[in-house]
């Protein structure tokens, strides 16, 4: 079946991909009209306002979501993506950011009714993610240790800085 046409909405989003210790955080979004994806198991994300960078927006809406700051995280990488609402028929541009958490405690707002840290060999189980988030894989598949080093390792990026 073809995938429908979807309108592209002006405003950019950012979306967060949290990793600890082999698993991903999924957040089950509240059912009701206003929220995108409404009901789905998703990842961190939301709008990037006016004159805001899309890792502060990241980094914003983490905190928002989640309760987790800025000093518990640890930017692996990002791509540029598209995510999109099939059911409402809306797409947008985003930027898909994948960071390594130094906590798995979460507090959730009003957006999300429950989360789940899932290991990352069982994302398959939510076809709605790669339904809603093009692109999402790649930033996964970075090498192995990019995802699962536990803080305070060695490794250096080729430009010199600590991953």
């Amino acid at each position: 079946m073809p995938r429908p046409r979807l309108k592209l909405v002006k405003k950019p989003g950012a979306t967060a991909m949290l990793v600890n210790g082999g698993s991903i955080l999924l957040l089950k979004r509240i059912s009701i009209p206003f929220i995108i994806n409404p009901g789905m198991w998703f990842f961190v994300g939301g709008a990037i306002k006016h004159g805001e960078r899309p890792i502060d927006a990241a980094y914003r809406e983490i905190g928002e979501e989640t309760g987790i700051m800025p000093a518990e995280l640890e930017k692996v990488s990002s791509i540029s993506a598209t995510v999109s609402d099939i059911r409402k028929g809306l797409r947008w541009r985003n930027r898909l950011f994948l960071f390594r958490s130094r906590t798995r405690r979460v507090r959730l707002n009003f957006e999300h009714t429950t989360y789940r840290w899932v290991p990352l060999g069982e994302l398959g189980k939510y076809p709605e993610l790669a339904e809603s988030v093009a692109g999402y894989g790649k930033l996964l598949d970075a090498p192995a240790d990019h995802i699962h080093r536990k803080r305070g390792g060695n490794r250096r990026h080729k430009g010199g800085r600590k991953l």
